[in-house]
């Protein structure tokens, strides 16, 4: 398949077909699912566009078969769409070349990022033997073993649950899961609000699948199998803290409650509070960064669609 090349599976489960161009070699060999074809007389970035948005009711009905779908080569070629004149192709191609190089250059700086975060944590807190890599000039005390349950102390969720699923992004409370989704929608539930806030933040903490969210604001919540994790007393700084439970590498193996089983007892290494404050205002100030990257990549991924919305459907 040369450069240039578009290509695209001609089988599918659900009448949904992806068209690709090859920008990355001279040559390559390409499965016999693929069909291969050369645009000619139209602007390249625009047809790749205007393939992949807009045309999937004319791709379904020149698909044959039952179950699995079947786009030939010659079906595709036949289907007639609207295209503007090659002068405004090229205007839009060029337009959506931007708007998609910025974003991939966005999320490279955002992995970048959290491989960079990953590091951070690799060297600012010690291995298995306590042995530290790097550390904030003035400080020499040795850090000493705690248990997490010695950390953080749990409170059950129940009586934050929220009543209705009628989420609307008018309302002010978010609805919160520890999962990977995190925000949920907005209520307008008065009652049974956690009061988290910037001074007194908590850690929403997922007994099931371990992952975890720093909170530092008013919630409610979905989901009861969650612990809502606090500090055990001013002896520990919540952001440091919050960061130790990052750092652990758990991969659950059943379907279990973790804290109090497991994650409770686990043994961790800590400093005293300046240099807990420290490290833990530092990872904060990192992952605020991280936080400003994934907003900019989310208004460059609005606005592709507001316009593909515009333009092709």
């Amino acid at each position: 398949m040369p450069r240039g090349y578009f290509a695209y599976r001609n089988r599918s489960d659900n009448d949904t077909y992806v068209f690709n161009r090859n920008d990355c070699i001279d040559k390559g060999i390409i499965s016999r699912f693929y069909p291969v074809f050369k645009p000619y007389d139209t602007d390249s970035d625009f047809l790749l566009m205007r393939l992949n948005n807009g045309l999937k009711r004319k791709l379904s009905l020149a698909s044959e078969g039952t179950g699995q779908h079947v786009l030939s080569l010659k079906k595709f070629k036949n289907i007639q769409a609207p295209f503007p004149k090659i002068k405004e192709q090229k205007i839009i191609g060029c337009l959506f070349r931007v708007i998609n190089n910025s974003i991939a250059l966005q999320q490279k700086k955002l992995e970048q990022l959290k491989l960079l975060k990953k590091a951070m944590l690799q060297q600012l807190f010690p291995d298995k033997t306590g042995k530290l890599r790097s550390r904030f000039n003035g400080f020499t005390d040795v850090w000493e073993q705690r248990k997490l349950g010695e950390l953080l102390e749990y409170e059950q969720p129940t009586k934050y649950l929220v009543n209705s699923t009628q989420y609307n992004d008018k309302y002010k409370i978010p609805v919160l899961t520890a999962g990977k989704t995190f925000l949920l929608g907005y209520t307008n539930e008065k009652s049974g609000i956690k009061k988290a806030s910037k001074d007194k933040p908590v850690i929403i903490f997922d007994d099931f699948t371990t992952s975890s969210h720093y909170v530092g604001f008013p919630f409610k919540i979905k989901s009861s199998a969650m612990k809502l994790l606090s500090p055990t007393n001013n002896k520990w700084n919540v952001n440091f803290v919050f960061n130790v439970l990052k750092n652990i590498r758990y991969k659950p193996a059943g379907h279990e409650r973790h804290w109090i089983s497991k994650f409770s007892k686990l043994k961790v290494y800590v400093p005293n509070y300046d240099e807990q404050e420290k490290v833990g205002e530092f990872l904060s100030d990192f992952d605020n960064l991280i936080v400003l990257h994934q907003r900019k990549l989310g208004h460059l991924q609005l606005l592709k669609k507001f316009l593909l919305q515009k333009m092709f459907i």
